[in-house]
């Protein structure tokens, strides 16, 4: 398998999966907002798959990808990079560029574009879905986690093309996967627009 390939099943993975929950919600007679963004009471954006608007309230969907561990999934060269995967799944990544990223700026502005916040860059023929990252977090180790959600191949084609220019020289992608439970927040809706003043102390699962 090459990495085109591999990245293809990574999302084929998941995106069907992501797709059927929304259609199961509909038959169930729910409203159902797609990839909602919130703003979190650290300044953080996240976005959820699913706002379900049922009889009894509202509720937050995330549909979570199974971690998979792939055949020869490693030793991959990309640019001046090579690229290691171990267990992984499309909505929870863990890069690990070695050397450590110092500057983050680019990987910043890669996701600015691919979150698109103001949806200047929706796919079209994905909808209700927009081709958009989820969630980028940096963590205590120098890497950082990605959620590519419903996003096309070619974003994290553009974050590895990003990495190699950097100078990574060895990425390790792994699990970001958090153990089960719930995660209290206060956040800010920001997608959809006509939410944007709504506050609400949200139980994710």
């Amino acid at each position: 398998m090459d990495l085109t390939a591999l990245i293809e099943a990574l999302r084929q993975d998941y995106v069907p999966g992501l797709v059927q929950a929304y259609e199961a919600q509909l038959r169930l007679g729910h409203q159902v907002h797609s990839e909602v963004t919130l703003k979190l009471s650290t300044g953080h954006l996240h976005t959820v798959d699913l706002l379900v608007k049922g009889a009894t309230g509202n509720q937050l969907l995330d549909v979570r990808g199974t971690d998979r561990t792939y055949p020869d999934a490693t030793g991959f060269v990309y640019g001046a990079m090579t690229i290691h995967f171990g267990a992984i799944a499309w909505d929870a990544m863990h890069f690990a560029p070695s050397p450590k990223i110092t500057d983050h700026a680019a990987i910043e502005a890669w996701t600015v574009r691919w979150m698109d916040i103001n949806a200047h860059h929706r796919v079209a023929a994905m909808a209700p879905f927009g081709g958009v990252i989820h969630d980028l977090g940096w963590s205590t180790d120098g890497g950082f986690d990605v959620d590519f959600g419903s996003a096309p191949p070619d974003a994290i084609f553009a974050l590895f093309h990003i990495l190699s220019d950097s100078g990574t020289q060895k990425l390790d992608i792994s699990t970001a996967r958090l153990p089960p439970g719930c995660l209290r927040i206060e956040a800010i809706m920001v997608r959809p627009p006509n939410q944007q003043k709504s506050h609400m102390l949200l139980q994710v699962s």
